[in-house]
């Protein structure tokens, strides 16, 4: 599945290059003449998905784009104790967000419908080390679960300004949707080389 994603990947970035090429190439120069008669260009080749031989390049496309997903996350301050201010809660979840999304892009690997819906609380200890977390409600996805726990263990907060335990509750909110629409895949399969359009054709 990697080399999959590797190669359909690489092919969608030389065929975006090329295409771009290409189009520069097109442009007329003020040095050159015109040509006594207008060449026609080349008109593109229309491709009907519909057919079984045209299958495969859209697969191919759709594989890449369930891999790389847009990941929606929101992770938003709900309440502290008096002895730690919003803005450090804040900065926190900040710098651990990265973590949380990689977090979030391994476990949809497994699960393409995975969506996050829970409250997160951390418990600090008087020199504002963290000594408890939950999730409620749970997570059930065990691989984002443990991810998740070990990213949260990171975030760092200051010492409560009395001294005392503090806790800060968190709203996490993390969906996803396709890297690509119907139409932008159509579209990126049209540049794929064509023995990928006939792989599918040369098995039946």
């Amino acid at each position: 599945m990697k080399k999959i994603l590797t190669i359909g990947l690489s092919l969608l970035f030389a065929a975006g290059m090329i295409t771009a090429c290409q189009g520069k190439a097109t442009e007329p120069s003020s040095t050159q003449k015109p040509a006594s008669e207008p060449v026609p260009s080349a008109q593109p080749q229309l491709v009907d998905y519909n057919k079984p031989e045209h299958q495969k390049a859209l697969d191919t496309v759709r594989k890449v784009a369930e891999y790389a997903p847009r990941v929606e996350q929101r992770i938003n301050v709900k309440s502290v104790s008096a002895n730690i201010s919003a803005a450090d809660a804040e900065r926190a979840v900040l710098y651990g967000k990265p973590e949380i999304r990689l977090c979030y892009t391994n476990a949809y690997v497994e699960d393409n419908k995975l969506i996050v819906e829970s409250d997160v609380r951390i418990s600090l200890d008087a020199s504002g080390k963290i000594n408890a977390i939950t999730f409620d409600p749970a997570i059930e996805n065990q691989t984002f679960a443990k991810c998740i726990d070990e990213a949260v263990k990171k975030f760092r907060f200051p010492t409560p300004k009395d001294g005392q335990p503090a806790t800060i509750d968190y709203a996490m909110s993390i969906t996803s949707r396709p890297a690509m629409s119907e139409e932008e895949i159509r579209g990126a399969a049209k540049q794929l080389p064509d023995e990928v359009h006939e792989h599918h054709q040369h098995h039946h």
